[in-house]
């Protein structure tokens, strides 16, 4: 596992170019978010995204880290704009793909989990220009990480980007896929 503090990734743009060549790869990336760490890989990439539940031990839904709004706009069906207005921000929205066959190994039903941490290192994440799984840095029935420290033996990511300790709460989650939004957690 590699360790990259978060400080000298926002600092050095060839480690940013580095992190994202990573992330299309398929590399299996724990990071910190707005709310708590974070574990995610290139959700387009089938191999990485079941490698990803393997190590986490979970086959519940992924979310994912939108590239941008436009990607959203592009991938989602249309959605109320004050919902959008969150973004970035501490929230998941779960919204109907266009193509329910579209990140199938996310998510196998017709809705997708949406989100853009409002954090430093999300733009960094966006730039690798594919959507980004984002889900707790945990294994499954286990609370998340909030730091290095707390990383169970089990859970070993290919690379650890430390934010510190974080402590927070996992992002607000509104199902915006029905007929009328409803507030989750």
């Amino acid at each position: 596992m590699e360790i990259l503090p978060l400080a000298e990734v926002l600092a050095d743009r060839r480690l940013q170019q580095k992190l994202q060549r990573d992330i299309r790869d398929g590399t299996i990336i724990l990071y910190p978010t707005d709310t708590v760490y974070g574990l995610g890989c290139d959700a387009t990439n089938t191999v990485a995204v079941r490698a990803l539940r393997l190590l986490k031990g979970s086959d519940q839904l992924f979310s994912v880290i939108a590239p941008s709004l436009q990607w959203i706009s592009e991938h989602m069906e249309p959605v109320d704009k004050k919902f959008l207005g969150m973004l970035p921000g501490p929230v998941t929205l779960i919204l109907k793909k266009k193509n329910p066959l579209f990140l199938l190994d996310c998510s196998p039903t017709d809705g997708l989990g949406v989100r853009i941490p409002n954090h430093v290192l999300t733009p960094i994440i966006q730039h690798a220009d594919v959507p980004f799984v984002s889900t707790s840095a945990n294994l499954h029935g286990h609370p998340p990480i909030t730091g290095l420290a707390r990383l169970p033996n089990q859970l070993k990511p290919d690379v650890f980007i430390d934010g510190g300790t974080l402590f927070s709460t996992p992002s607000t989650i509104w199902d915006l896929s029905g007929s009328a939004p409803k507030k989750i957690r």
